[in-house]
C-alpha cells in the first residue's frame, strides 16, 4: 500500500505515542473527525502493509494450540453451568 503523493505522505505522518496530549494518546477517547480518519487510515495502512506477517502469526498460533492444548481452558457450556 505505498503513499505516493506528498499530500498522503504529510497526512500519514504523525506520532501517536510521545504526547499525552495529543489527540491521539490512549488516555484520549473523544476524536475530532480528522483525528479518527488520520488513525483510521493508519491502521488500515498498517494492516495491508503487514497482512502476510498478521496471517502468518495467526496461523503459527492455531498450530501452537493444537500442538499444546492449554491445560487452564475454561469451558464456557451453558449446559454445564445449568447442571450446577
Amino acid at each position: 500500500v505505498p503513499r505516493d503523493t506528498d499530500k498522503e505522505i504529510e497526512f500519514g505522518d504523525f506520532d501517536i505515542f510521545d504526547d499525552p496530549a495529543s489527540p491521539f494518546s490512549t488516555f484520549n477517547f473523544q476524536y475530532s473527525n480528522q483525528a479518527f480518519k488520520r488513525l483510521h487510515d493508519l491502521m488500515e495502512f498498517n494492516t495491508l502493509n503487514n497482512i502476510e506477517v498478521i496471517k502468518e502469526a495467526i496461523k503459527d498460533s492455531i498450530l501452537q494450540r493444537r500442538e499444546n492444548p492449554s491445560r487452564c481452558s475454561v469451558s464456557l457450556s451453558l449446559s454445564e453451568i445449568e447442571n450446577k
